[in-house]
């Protein structure tokens, strides 16, 4: 272990070394040179007209649109609120002019 200063303090930190690093090395390297061994794609493993593969996109265009349209509706109905509160008090100082 080498030590490592944080702040004023020396913590130990492990390096990965040795058998650790060789082995993530020789996993690396054989899932780059033989990815079928891999099976690195979740919606490959059955045929093209399969109800899995369809249902595995299908889940990912979800995954992918939901956090995009949920920021977006959010937005929207702040504009809309900040928008509704303007005219709110906008009608209010028509409606008393002398009051205010």
């Amino acid at each position: 272990m080498l030590p490592t200063r944080v702040g004023t303090e020396v913590v130990p930190v492990r390096r990965a070394g040795g058998w650790t690093g060789a082995l993530l090395i020789l996993a690396a390297s054989s899932a780059c040179l033989w990815p079928e061994a891999a099976e690195a794609c979740a919606v490959c493993f059955g045929g093209s007209e399969d109800d899995w593969t369809a249902g595995f996109v299908a889940g990912t265009v979800m995954m992918l649109a939901l956090p995009p349209a949920i920021v977006l509706g959010a937005g929207v109905t702040i504009y809309r609120s900040i928008k509704r509160h303007d005219a709110e008090e906008a009608a209010a100082e028509t409606a008393s002019p002398g009051e205010g």
